[in-house]
């Protein structure tokens, strides 16, 4: 080979790899999201506090918008909690009993409450407890006697045939990577012999993962966004003008008057657990668009800093979407053109999208549908529509960035080719 012909080869090697290195990199950064470690650097945090995995939702539509490990799997400590208060509303909303119903303490239920290792509120044997206490103990203290008592409420006592129910409804959800082995998330076998659960495994604890409890919490909002009212407030009395009032005060210290208050939160759950270290599930509404947000795995389980560091966490991403996301209208009312098909929309067509990033649309069984870009925890969203005729022609539609970028590299490898067969 020629002194020219090896310049020339070398040129277009060179040419070709500058021209890989670019288009990988763009591809890169056309599909980039801002990482759990650039959260955690941006709010001082360390290197040690990252989550195991997080997700973030639109509470409306369960639209991804953002994740990082969301279907790992991951214990859920007091997060189990959620799916027990579902049944204990699913239950009232089934006239089986109110929010004023009275369950009387047990033996077992006192000593249960003063079990060193497990969280909980004070519970006197014999002493009369609303269902609606006992859902501010569950929610706000994550009192696991408070919750074992509801439990019992709903199945008459039998602790094994309330997991079935809570399984079962898991399975309803498509929470297909979720098994619950305790209504309130810790180990049975913590409870020291007071409950038994022979169907299942006493030394297993409930695991699933951030999708799963997204599907949980989206479908418990949809349903009973009355849950609420028992997660939004920071302080709240219990058994009030008696003997035994308490002061409960709520894990979740991003609510107003906690330590790291985020405008908008109102709910719902801390999770802990030497298995699960720090786990979190918020959700915070500004304007008409509310989130839900899972993070799971932060820190050390009893660390005091890590604890809070959860909540800086689903902070900075609740404003990390609330900045990079727009309710946008992609089809206004009217006729419209889609795939050749003519169709007529009587509403405009919005959708909650990033501001440089949107989905695509299709049309499917009258109704168009939006391909969000990070998918969804249920169905896509639809929107009704009328059809009303065909186009012949092909209708032009706005070209993806990412084949412009592989148009133009085919060009440019073209050109490199012409120029160095022109001087061989």
């Amino acid at each position: 080979m020629s002194s020219k012909k090896r310049i020339f080869f070398k040129l277009f090697l060179v040419c070709t790899c500058v021209i890989y290195i670019i288009s990988s990199l763009s591809i890169t950064l056309a599909h980039q999201q801002i990482s759990l470690v650039d959260i955690v650097k941006q709010e001082g945090l360390t290197s040690q506090q990252v989550p195991v995995s997080a997700l973030v939702v639109d509470a409306d539509t369960g639209q991804i918008l953002f994740e990082e490990n969301s279907e790992k799997i991951w214990e859920t400590a007091s997060l189990a909690k959620l799916m027990t208060v579902y049944l204990v509303l699913d239950a009232m909303k089934s006239g089986q009993f109110t929010k004023d119903t009275i369950l009387y303490a047990t033996e077992e239920d006192e000593k249960i409450s003063q079990i060193y290792l497990l969280s909980n509120t004070t519970i006197v044997k014999n002493r009369a407890y609303s269902i609606e206490d006992l859902l501010f103990m569950s929610l706000m203290s994550s009192s696991n006697v408070a919750t074992i008592m509801l439990a019992k409420a709903v199945t008459n006592n039998d602790i094994s045939l309330f997991i079935d129910q809570m399984n079962q409804k898991a399975k309803k959800l498509g929470m297909v990577k979720t098994s619950f082995t305790n209504p309130t998330g810790a180990i049975t076998h913590d409870f020291q012999g007071f409950i038994h659960t022979p169907h299942y495994d006493e030394s297993m604890p409930s695991q699933s993962t951030a999708q799963d409890l997204a599907r949980l919490c989206f479908s418990l909002l949809q349903e009973h966004e009355e849950i609420l009212e028992y997660t939004k407030y920071y302080e709240v009395i219990v058994n009030e003008k008696t003997p035994y009032a308490e002061l409960l005060t709520n894990t979740n210290v991003s609510l107003q008057q906690g330590g790291t208050f985020f405008e908008g939160v109102d709910g719902l759950k801390t999770g802990s657990s030497p298995g699960a270290q720090l786990n979190y599930i918020q959700t915070v509404k500004r304007g008409n668009k509310r989130l839900i947000e899972v993070v799971l795995g932060v820190g050390k389980w009893d660390n005091e800093e890590d604890k809070y560091a959860r909540h800086k966490i689903a902070n900075a991403l609740a404003s990390h979407v609330y900045r990079d996301y727009e309710e946008t209208e992609l089809l206004p009312v009217g006729t419209h053109t889609i795939h050749n098909t003519k169709i007529e929309l009587d509403k405009s067509f919005s959708v909650f999208v990033k501001k440089d990033r949107l989905g695509n649309i299709y049309l499917k069984e009258n109704t168009v549908v939006y391909d969000a870009p990070l998918g969804y925890i249920g169905e896509p969203i639809r929107f009704p529509m009328k059809q009303v005729g065909f186009v012949q022609e092909i209708i032009e539609q706005p070209l993806d960035i990412l084949f412009i970028l592989f148009v133009s590299i085919l060009v440019l490898i073209l050109v490199v080719v012409i120029i160095i067969k022109k001087f061989l």
